[in-house]
């Protein structure tokens, strides 16, 4: 907490657009407070059950807080390097004809993606270099423009964020899209309003999914279904199913301490001379070339290309529960720069994905409001990212976001510039 908060001083500094710096760490907060500081008090209270019910050595789980404070020393270290040497002379409220387009643009695309999937009808190609574009920023544009539409944009944006939002809610298992689309709208409400009301509101919303938590021990949860005519139906029910037999205290500190638990393999895993290496990088650089020309490209950020639950979020789960498992697992990312070259790993990934974030908010931040929803996309805050992300899913957010944006960038550019010659031509 005390490394964030001299690293949130020192950038504020650096970065004339501040919403993008707060907002970035507002997340890390979010997540130092749910993944470490809440699991830390609830395992002294409980006697470290759930250590010793997976057979992990508190003193390990004491190394991974130590490897993930070094971690975040050097990430600041890259991101306070990088911003020193970039200089920011955006305007962090331009709302202009460009951002409004990526928007829409989006939206739209995530709209439609979502609905082929869900019918099962084959992604035409054209989409294809532009699904996780759609699908990632479709999750975040809901929050996203519920919020801000009522005061900078039309009802059209209101009204997409909304549906952008029903979506979301209703096709993603992940539950912790509910809580982090609760945490950004209340970075938005007030940061753009300071409106103590909608403040206020979004904090009895965030109580009350704690409550029905707490009672029922799963989240709310809408979702689409097809009925036996095909008829969509929408249904809004509990998600009780991954509760068992714990209590909700126990659930909390079961799930939010998994990161840190689990993330114990990690270390095993490189001393016992089973480190990833460059594996996960190579495997995601490989990504980019279409399965057309490489039928057998590997699976990205795996150990083992031919076996994608050789990726991190599942080896550590595997090491702890048995290889016969499927499950994945959020984990510490600099205990997965550590499963890839030891502390050497600890220190270079972690200034690498320092500048890699410097440098990718420099470059939305020139794109006006909607470097917002671009700067989320980028560490995914409801899965099994942060800011400090790991640096084989960087290298797949170069042609999977990036590139796709850049290019949707210059074509908007360019169709702006001929409308303009032929305007001034009449």
């Amino acid at each position: 907490m005390l490394i964030a908060t001299i690293s949130w001083k020192l950038s504020r500094g650096l970065q004339r657009n501040l919403l993008l710096i707060n907002l970035i760490y507002y997340f890390i907060f979010i997540k130092i407070i749910l993944y470490y500081c809440i699991p830390t008090v609830l395992r002294i209270y409980s006697d470290y059950q759930f250590e010793a019910q997976d057979g992990v050595s508190i003193d390990k789980v004491i190394e991974i807080y130590a490897i993930e404070n070094i971690s975040w020393i050097f990430w600041t270290l890259g991101l306070y390097l990088t911003l020193y040497f970039l200089k920011n002379n955006s305007d962090e409220f331009k709302i202009d004809k460009l951002s409004k387009n990526i928007i829409l643009i989006i939206c739209f695309g995530y709209i439609l993606t979502q609905i082929i999937g869900f019918y099962g009808f084959d992604q035409p190609i054209i989409l294809e270099p532009f699904k996780s574009l759609f699908y990632f920023g479709g999750l975040v544009m809901g929050p996203f423009l519920v919020v801000i539409s009522r005061k900078y944009l039309t009802n059209l944006f209101y009204v997409l964020g909304i549906i952008c939002l029903i979506i979301s809610l209703a096709t993603t298992s992940t539950r912790g899209i509910l809580i982090y689309a609760l945490f950004f709208i209340l970075f938005l409400s007030w940061h753009f309003f300071n409106n103590k009301k909608i403040f206020f509101l979004v904090i009895i919303i965030l109580f009350f999914t704690g409550l029905t938590y707490f009672l029922f021990g799963g989240l709310v949860s809408p979702t689409f279904n097809k009925n036996d005519g095909g008829d969509i139906v929408f249904s809004v029910n509990i998600d009780t199913d991954k509760k068992g037999d714990r209590s909700s205290l126990d659930e909390i500190e079961w799930r939010f301490g998994a990161a840190t638990r689990m993330g114990t393999a990690f270390i095993d895993l490189y001393d016992n001379k089973k480190s990833a290496g460059l594996n996960p990088i190579l495997h995601s650089l490989q990504g980019i070339i279409p399965r057309s020309i490489m039928p057998d490209k590997p699976h990205p950020s795996t150990l083992d290309g031919d076996d994608i639950y050789s990726q991190g979020m599942y080896i550590i789960y595997r090491e702890i529960h048995g290889y016969n498992n499927v499950n994945m697992v959020e984990f510490p990312t600099g205990a997965h720069f550590y499963w890839e070259f030891g502390y050497l790993g600890v220190i270079l990934f972690s200034i690498l994905s320092g500048l890699y974030i410097a440098i990718s908010t420099h470059f939305y931040s020139k794109l006006g409001i909607i470097s917002i929803p671009l700067t989320i996309i980028l560490f995914k805050p409801w899965g099994y990212m942060e800011p400090k992300i790991w640096i084989s899913d960087a290298v797949m957010q170069v042609y999977q976001i990036a590139l796709p944006l850049i290019f949707i960038v210059l074509i908007l550019n360019l169709l702006d510039k001929v409308t303009k010659i032929k305007v001034s031509r009449k």
